[in-house]
């Protein structure tokens, strides 16, 4: 308090942005004494019992929503510099108390209006300025981001997913008969991916236990790895600004969350197919042999990881950059380098030849052509769609920062002269065409493509002209969240996919059960 004004003002405008809006919360709970969800079934939807405070009856408003506003804009009024990410944080933490079934919309819209209200009015009452000349760390903002979306609930949910459920029980058949080369499922051989996951995840379970934790920690470290290698890319190569929205991009959009903590190999593709990528842009500027080493390496990982897809995207992307930029020559005296192409063979052959050995023809067939040749040629196990799906896909899977895809078709457009702006658009453009025209369709494969596509948007974010337009896909998608259930089960004579349909109606008959006892 003594040797630092500036802390101390700090200090006494966020205790009193708790005080306050904590005050008015109780006093408001116990004039309404409004019920929670969970008295839905006996108390109806909008149940107000005055002047009473007890858990059951205190819903109105949301002190958790007035509280995380009130903090975390009343930081945002400080940082402007950091404003949209810092309301965010108290977005989702208010949201979140839908999720957890806690409180209904109403609460948690006038519990977050009431802590907005708080942090500015405290914020002009106590004569607050905005600290431009102090720069919070990028660092704490992305470490807390991580530590939330990525591990605080990866045990949190059952596993949802088919693959999830299959990577998971194969994974745990591996430990239980100690085969670490062939993989089983329910005791029949398994060849749709390679091992190098089956490997991570066998530590995850071996370390953490056979549960959803353990079977999914991997994919968090990797998603970790794959967010943090954007990062020190686009902040060497750009700015720091830039790295640290391509970061938060990363972290926050849906699709990438998801895939982030799903018991699936794709986030060490991801990382991989990145990292393989930096590595040839990097060669590009320096001409280091160190990086055609590297990029090598990360091919052959992914190539264990999950096939040769990790081998095309880069080789078909980088074989098109380089002969746009007329530099075949260098592309060739790369591709053709052969101690790093006897580095790839030394990482990924081991494996494949063991693979060879113990199944023989079974493996190639099963994995190369049913898996690899097939599933490009023909739509497999009905995952199909039409030749714009994936336009539809990246729309959703960027809320939301949906509105940001906009000022990512700008930068292409004002800076095609750039390289690396011409480097990110033929990645992006290569993954979205190539899956395009597949068969088989997964909502999952155009993610190959989300990183030089959230560098682009991270680029752009500075020059955003509306704040509340980037804002408002948030919403948006917030309140469909929250809809989704009883939209699902408006739809359920529509859904064709029996888990989900199983898992709607045990829903719908425990919600009857409840209201019937």
């Amino acid at each position: 308090r003594k040797s630092n004004s500036t802390l101390k003002s700090l200090s006494i405008y966020l205790l009193m942005l708790n005080l306050v809006s904590g005050v008015l919360v109780i006093l408001l709970k116990f004039i309404f004494a409004k019920t929670r969800p969970l008295l839905y079934h006996s108390e109806g939807l909008f149940a107000f019992d005055w002047f009473r405070y007890e858990y059951a009856y205190n819903a109105f408003p949301s002190g958790h929503s007035a509280t995380a506003l009130a903090v975390w804009f009343g930081l945002a009024l400080l940082f402007p510099r950091y404003k949209i990410a810092l309301t965010l944080v108290g977005v989702m933490i208010a949201f979140s108390r839908m999720v957890i079934d806690a409180h209904y919309l109403s609460d948690v819209l006038f519990g977050s209006a009431m802590g907005v209200a708080t942090a500015m009015l405290l914020y002009s009452k106590m004569q607050c300025k905005p600290f431009e000349s102090i720069e919070l760390k990028p660092y704490l903002i992305l470490g807390f981001t991580a530590l939330f979306a990525l591990f605080s609930t990866l045990g949190y949910l059952p596993l949802f997913d088919l693959d999830e459920g299959a990577f998971s029980e194969a994974t745990r058949e591996m430990m239980v008969g100690k085969d670490y080369i062939t993989t089983y499922l329910n005791g029949e051989l398994r060849f749709d991916k390679p091992i190098l996951f089956y490997w991570f995840q066998l530590w995850g379970i071996g370390s953490f236990g056979v549960h959803e934790f353990g079977a999914r920690i991997a994919s968090a470290w990797f998603a970790l790895l794959w967010i943090g290698a954007t990062f020190v890319f686009v902040r060497h190569l750009v700015d720091t600004q830039s790295a640290f929205w391509s970061a938060f991009l990363m972290l926050t959009t849906l699709q990438i969350s998801i895939i982030s903590k799903a018991a699936i190999a794709d986030a060490l593709l991801n990382f991989t197919i990145a990292a393989s990528m930096f590595s040839i842009y990097l060669y590009y500027l320096k001409r280091s042999s160190k990086y055609i080493y590297l990029t090598f390496a990360f091919m052959a990982l992914g190539l264990l990881t999950k096939g040769p897809v990790a081998i095309l995207i880069p080789l078909a992307v980088s074989s098109i950059f380089f002969v746009w930029q007329g530099e075949w020559r260098a592309y060739l005296k790369a591709l053709f380098h052969i101690p790093a192409i006897l580095l790839f063979l030394l990482i990924a052959l081991p494996w494949y030849y063991l693979e060879y050995q113990a199944q023989g023809e079974a493996f190639v067939n099963g994995f190369f052509f049913k898996h690899n040749v097939e599933r490009f040629g023909a739509s497999m196990e009905q995952h199909s769609g039409p030749l714009f799906y994936y336009i539809g896909v990246i729309a959703v899977g960027m809320l939301p920062f949906s509105t940001l895809l906009w000022g990512a078709y700008r930068e292409i457009k004002s800076k095609l002269h750039d390289p690396l702006v011409r480097f990110l658009l033929i990645w992006f453009g290569f993954v979205l065409l190539f899956f395009s025209f597949s068969g088989t369709k997964l909502p999952h494969y155009v993610i190959y493509g989300y990183t030089p596509l959230i560098i682009l948007m991270a680029k752009g974010v500075e020059r955003t002209q509306s704040e509340s337009l980037t804002m408002l896909p948030l919403f948006v998608f917030l309140l469909l969240m929250i809809a989704l259930p009883d939209l699902l089960v408006w739809m359920q004579d529509t859904i064709k996919d029996e888990y989900l349909l199983i898992c709607l109606l045990y829903t719908s008959d425990a919600a009857d059960e409840e209201d019937s006892v």
